[in-house]
């Protein structure tokens, strides 16, 4: 860790010259620069580095998640689509379970919260299932955690919705958050009244 509040001891200088820096990546799109919102994390089971990301699509016109993979500490990677639909879909979230699953949740254009389990360990590249909470107002920034591994895995999920405040009859944002005992498979939801 640095120390930017300070002068840098020259261990701290040395690391920061020395850092394995790679040349540039691409994972998506090569002819645009519109790929935004990653979340990166590592398998517990195997060590690999995952991350998702938004990009539009080669050739496409929507905004599509794509996931990464790599198993040489981030050297090189190998990136695969995710499961897409026609609308735009933004800020997708990661988090790796204690056995190696894989859950992902992001946002649908038209106010819907996804989320999505991967079928096996450390496998990116085959979905489970992809099941949605649908709120038809705008959503934003989601976030998940998880715990245990698999179907036995507790999930949950939280995202900003704007919704009517009926006192003022006007549009805030609020919190809306999910929590799922089997893994994402099906879930509760409450949220916080608009104030």
């Amino acid at each position: 860790e640095l120390n930017f509040s300070g002068s840098a001891t020259p261990q701290e200088k040395r690391l920061t010259r020395e850092a394995p820096w790679s040349d540039d990546i691409k994972t998506a799109n090569a002819n645009s620069m519109n790929d935004n919102y990653v979340s990166l994390a590592t398998s517990p089971l195997s060590g690999n580095l995952y991350c998702v990301f938004e990009s539009p699509d080669l050739g496409g016109s929507d905004r599509d998640l794509h996931i990464a993979e790599s198993t040489d500490d981030g050297a090189t990677w190998t990136t695969y689509d995710m499961p897409s639909f026609t609308e735009d879909e933004y800020s997708p979230e990661l988090a790796i379970d204690n056995s190696g699953y894989l859950h992902v949740t992001w946002i649908r254009e038209d106010g819907v919260v996804l989320r999505t389990r991967s079928a096996a360990p450390d496998a990116p590249d085959n979905w489970e299932w992809v099941k949605g909470l649908i709120a038809d107002e705008p959503m934003q920034t989601p976030s998940i955690d998880v715990s245990g591994g698999g179907s036995f895995s507790t999930v949950l999920i939280a995202s900003n919705w704007l919704t009517i405040n009926w006192d003022l009859y006007q549009y805030e944002w609020t919190i809306i958050w999910m929590w799922s005992t089997n893994g994402g498979e099906t879930i509760e939801y409450d949220y916080f009244q608009p104030d």
